[in-house]
């Protein structure tokens, strides 16, 4: 019996790879829309452990509130 996977799961694992990325986000620049550059963006970081392990590893600190 083979086990079922979800698109998502199944585009996670693809887009982990450099080639399938960069394929993936280069079709999302040529569509030309914003908001499939957004997704496409967001997909590929999910897929390399997720937004919040990108967000530590970058050097973006938050700031404090202004009060």
């Amino acid at each position: 019996m083979t086990k079922n996977t979800s698109y998502q799961e199944d585009l996670f694992e693809a887009l982990k790879g450099p080639r399938e990325a960069a394929a993936y986000l280069n079709a999302a620049i040529e569509d030309g829309d914003k908001e499939v550059l957004l997704l496409a963006m967001r997909n590929v970081a999910q897929a390399h452990s997720g937004m919040s392990t990108i967000a530590k590893k970058s050097a973006y600190k938050s700031r404090k509130p202004l009060s």
